[in-house]
């Protein structure tokens, strides 16, 4: 795309299992949308350092679980100099809510409050956020609380739904949602939400009625999956869900993971750094690193790896009339080069691959190290 033609940039950070988003604006300020797991700040604060002289016009934490708002502790007491409002999702008491006493011994220490913001969508279809001039909204599409309130205390059922809508472009940004909270985004709209990217809700975790969610509430043309190397959910649950990539592949959704799972291939360190050399704001790391072994459940998979990467941090660049999903046609090509590799068997390929003794033992593009 041509650098002229970009409006925004949305980033959608390889920080393992969690998720976080930064949206940059055209007026040089910055959207901060979740901040990881504890230990991925990195990540996040290599952007937000990198854009050093950019206010964060909203930190806004869309789902109040450890993996989107862990690395809070040390964030916002770096970067809240920059901070102009915060947002939070009201699901639980202010007191079990990681990111408030965190705030409030900042405005002890620096004598100072912030506008506070509770995530819910506006009845007066208000955006959370606008630029008139440069034609960008950020509108929240739940959790409504007149429909909500009595799932208070429950996170998944009320996480913030976020959409970025820059001229005719869409990104969404979901949290946790579950497909009840998208009946109630549906009912709103009146119509299926076309998009043009979405991070899949809950790293791809299994949702009810996926056909439904995928067809008649929101098609997006690209699907990010923020996940983990390494994550295990009790015995058998490894995310992404298979049956949900392939409910995107048969929706003809294109699928990038931030990382690679054992879902993808066995031995994961047969394929590390990963398909494309990690960005330079990425978890995913060239050299080895151990994980606790996932049990061998339903899924028959286990690994001793952590953060090898798959696309790594994806980079969204957004104009009027056009979006460019950076690093897609590399990631692209990287799976073809591999396809036929003893153990790989990517989920985002909507037809299985099998092994070729000519390709079995064919080494990664970019070596480790």
């Amino acid at each position: 795309m041509d650098p002229g033609d970009i409006k925004s940039e949305c980033w959608v950070l390889d920080v393992g299992q969690g998720s976080s988003q930064i949206i940059t604006l055209p007026d040089g300020g910055m959207i901060i949308i979740d901040c990881g797991k504890k230990g991925s700040s990195r990540v996040t604060k290599e952007v937000l350092q990198r854009y050093k002289n950019s206010p964060i016009e909203l930190f806004i934490v869309t789902h109040n679980d450890a993996d989107h708002d862990g690395a809070a502790a040390e964030l916002f007491p770096i970067f809240s100099d920059r901070v102009k409002k915060l947002c939070f999702l009201h699901d639980r008491p202010h007191d079990d809510i990681r990111l408030w006493p965190i705030i409030l011994s900042e405005e002890k220490r620096r004598n100072k409050t912030w506008p506070k913001i509770r995530l819910e969508r506006s009845h007066k279809h208000d955006p959370l956020y606008s630029d008139s001039a440069n034609d960008i909204f950020l509108d929240v599409l739940a959790p409504d609380f007149q429909r909500a309130s009595a799932k208070i205390g429950d996170g998944n059922a009320m996480s913030g739904i976020l959409l970025l809508r820059c001229g005719s472009r869409k990104i969404v940004f979901p949290g946790d949602s579950t497909t009840d909270e998208w009946r109630d985004v549906h009912r709103n709209m009146d119509a299926r939400l076309d998009c043009d990217v979405m991070v899949i809700p809950h790293h791809g975790s299994l949702q009810a009625d996926l056909p439904w969610l995928y067809s008649n509430a929101v098609r997006p043309e690209y699907g990010i999956i923020s996940v983990g190397s390494s994550n295990k959910f009790g015995k058998h649950e490894v995310h992404p869900n298979p049956e949900t990539v392939r409910e995107l592949n048969s929706q003809n959704i294109k699928v990038l993971c931030t990382q690679m799972t054992p879902h993808c291939c066995q031995n994961l360190e047969s394929i590390r750094p990963g398909l494309v050399l990690p960005h330079e704001h990425s978890l995913s790391s060239v050299k080895g690193a151990k994980a606790p072994a996932i049990k061998k459940g339903r899924s028959g998979k286990a690994t001793k790896s952590k953060n090898v990467g798959c696309a790594g941090t994806v980079i969204i660049q957004v104009g009027h009339s056009k979006v460019e999903i950076l690093p897609f046609a590399e990631h692209q090509r990287a799976i073809d080069a591999r396809i036929g590799m003893i153990n790989f068997h990517p989920l985002c390929r909507a037809k299985s691959t099998t092994p070729s003794p000519s390709k079995s033992t064919m080494p990664p593009l970019h070596a480790a190290g």
